[in-house]
C-alpha cells in the first residue's frame, strides 16, 4: 500500500523497532484494512514493543475489527498502552464501565510512554472514542484535553491532532443542536486531515457531516457521502461499507422511503455481524422505522432483539419504541407501564431530546384516549424540541401526529365546510413539506388532508387525494403508505 499519514505521522516519535515494524507491514499490505490484520496477526505471534502492540489495537479498533480486537484479547497480547480499548470495547458491547476505571487505564498509559507526541497520540484517540457514550463525566472532565488543545492548536509538531480535537468539538455542538457551527468545525477538521493525509479521521469526519447536513440538504449530504464511499473502498474500511449503508437509511427514513429505509439497514446489520460488531442501534433504529410505519409489532420484535446489547444508559431508548409499539397495537396498560419507566429514566439522564420524546409519546397517549387538547400541548412540547435541535425525522412524525389530533378535535359547521386546511397545525406541516424533498411525509400529509375532507363532506376530493397515494409505485420505498391508505378509507367508511 502507499504510505498513509495515519500511520506515518507517528514515525518521528515512535522508537526504531516500532517504525521498522510499521513500515514493513505497510510496504507488504494491499490496503489499511490488510495493514491492521497483518500488524494483528503479529502481535499475536510475535512478542512485539509496547507502542507497536498498541498500534495494533488501535487500528483495529478504529476500523472496527472487533472480531481482530477479540482475537488481541484473548491472546493475553498485554500493555499498559491499550488496557482502554478492552474497556471501550466492553463498553460497547453492553458492559458498564465506571470513568474511574477509564482515568486509571489512561493514566497508567500515559506513564509508560516516552514522548508528549505519543501521549497526545493515546489521550485523544481515548477522548475520540469516549465521546461515543456521551458519559455525563466526559462533559466536564475536561482538564487535560484543554491543556491538550492548547497545545496543538499552538505548536505545529501537533497539528496531525487539530482535526480530531475539532471532531470532538463538533460533535459537542451538534449534540447541542448548534448544527451549523458543528458543520464549520467539522470542514476545519476535514482540512486538517487531508493537510496530513490522515485518511481515516477525514472518513469518519466526512461521515459525521454527512449525518449533519442531511437536516439541512439530503442532496448535499448524498454528495458527501459518495466521496466517503470512495476513501472506504480505497482503505478497504469494512464496516465503512455498513456506516455508509447506515447514513443512506438514514436520509431514506427521513424522507419517509421506510421499506429503503429497512433495506439499508439490514445491509448494514449482515456487515457488522459478519465484522462480530454490536448491532443493537441498528436494530433499535429498524424499531423506530416500523413504529414511523405504523408496525408495532415488528418493532416490539426488533427491541427484543437489540436489547441485550445495551448497557444501562441506553435503556431509556428502547422504553420510548417499545411504549411506541405498544400504543400502536392498543395495548394502552402495558404502553402506560413503559412510559412511566421511560419518563423516569428521561428525567435521569437529562437529555432534552429524550424529555421531548416523553412529550411526543404523552400526546400519543392522551390522543388515544380521546383528550385531543392535551395530546395538541404535548405534541406542541415535542415540536418545540425536535425543531430547535433541527432533526428532520422527529419533526416529521411529531408534525403529523399533531395534524391528526387537530383534524379530530375540528367539528366543521356548515359554513366553514370550504375551509382549506383544519387549524394552524395542518397549514404548517403543508408548508414544512413545500419548503423539503419529503415524499413519504408529503404523502401521508395528503392522506391527513383526503381525512379533513372527509370530514367536511367533500367527499370526491376526499377520494381522489386517497388514489393518488394508492397510485405511488412500490419500488419508491413506501408501499407501507398503500396499508395506511387503506386503513384510512375503511376508517372513513365505517365513519
Amino acid at each position: 500500500m502507499k504510505p498513509l499519514g495515519t500511520i506515518t505521522a507517528c514515525f518521528p516519535y515512535v522508537d526504531q523497532e516500532t517504525r521498522s515494524i510499521l513500515q514493513a507491514i505497510m510496504e507488504d499490505a494491499k490496503d489499511y484494512n490488510d495493514f491492521a490484520e497483518r500488524l494483528c496477526a503479529k502481535a499475536i505471534s510475535e512478542s512485539l514493543p509496547d507502542l507497536a502492540i498498541y498500534f495494533a489495537y488501535y487500528y483495529c479498533y478504529f476500523q472496527d475489527k472487533y472480531n481482530f480486537l477479540r482475537q488481541l484479547i484473548d491472546a493475553n497480547v498485554e500493555t499498559e498502552l491499550a488496557r482502554i480499548f478492552s474497556l471501550v470495547a466492553a463498553q460497547r458491547e453492553g458492559e458498564d464501565i465506571e470513568w474511574i476505571k477509564y482515568q486509571n487505564a489512561m493514566f497508567s498509559a500515559l506513564r509508560h510512554v516516552e514522548n508528549d507526541w505519543m501521549a497526545c497520540h493515546i489521550y485523544i484517540a481515548w477522548r475520540v472514542m469516549i465521546e461515543f457514550f456521551e458519559l455525563p463525566e466526559a462533559a466536564v472532565d475536561n482538564e487535560t484535553l484543554s491543556i491538550l488543545t492548547s497545545k496543538i492548536e499552538n505548536d505545529e509538531e501537533y497539528g496531525f491532532f487539530l482535526s480530531q480535537v475539532h471532531r470532538i468539538t463538533a460533535t459537542r455542538l451538534a449534540k447541542e443542536g448548534n448544527l451549523k457551527e458543528a458543520i464549520k468545525y467539522y470542514d476545519t477538521g476535514i482540512s486538517q486531515a487531508k493537510k496530513y493525509d490522515d485518511q481515516d479521521t477525514l472518513c469518519w469526519l466526512l461521515l459525521e457531516k454527512a449525518n449533519k447536513v442531511k437536516q439541512f440538504n439530503f442532496n448535499e449530504a448524498l454528495s458527501i457521502l459518495e466521496i466517503v464511499k470512495k476513501i472506504i473502498d480505497d482503505l478497504r474500511y469494512v464496516n465503512g461499507n455498513s456506516i455508509y449503508l447506515h447514513e443512506l437509511g438514514h436520509i431514506a427514513m427521513a424522507k419517509g422511503e421506510f421499506e429503503k429505509a429497512i433495506d439499508y439497514q439490514n445491509q448494514c446489520v449482515e456487515i457488522r455481524l459478519d465484522l462480530g460488531l454490536p448491532v443493537g442501534f441498528m436494530r433499535l433504529l429498524l424499531a423506530f422505522i416500523s413504529n414511523q410505519k405504523g408496525d408495532g409489532k415488528a418493532a416490539l420484535e426488533f427491541i427484543r432483539e437489540s436489547r441485550h446489547e445495551f448497557g444501562k444508559g441506553a435503556e431509556v431508548l428502547c422504553q420510548v419504541q417499545e411504549t411506541w409499539a405498544y400504543l400502536l397495537l392498543d395495548k394502552i396498560d402495558e404502553a402506560s407501564q413503559c412510559l412511566e419507566k421511560a419518563r423516569t429514566s428521561s428525567l435521569k439522564s437529562g437529555d432534552e431530546i429524550y424529555l421531548a420524546y416523553i412529550h411526543f409519546l404523552e400526546g400519543l397517549l392522551t390522543k388515544k384516549q380521546g383528550d385531543l387538547s392535551s395530546a395538541i400541548f404535548s405534541f406542541r412540547n415535542a415540536l418545540e424540541v425536535y425543531e430547535r435541535h433541527q432533526f428532520v425525522v422527529y419533526n416529521n412524525f411529531a408534525l403529523l401526529e399533531m395534524v391528526d389530533a387537530e383534524i379530530e378535535s375540528v367539528t366543521p359547521k356548515k359554513d366553514s365546510a370550504r375551509l382549506e386546511v383544519s387549524g394552524p397545525w395542518m397549514r404548517r406541516l403543508l408548508d414544512y413539506i413545500e419548503e423539503k424533498d419529503l415524499p413519504g411525509t408529503a404523502a401521508q400529509a395528503k392522506l391527513l388532508l383526503a381525512k379533513f375532507r372527509f370530514k367536511q363532506g367533500r367527499i370526491k376530493e376526499s377520494r381522489k387525494l386517497v388514489e393518488q397515494v394508492l397510485d405511488i409505485p412500490e419500488k419508491t420505498g413506501m408501499h407501507y403508505l398503500k396499508d395506511k391508505a387503506e386503513i384510512l378509507v375503511r376508517d372513513l367508511l365505517l365513519s
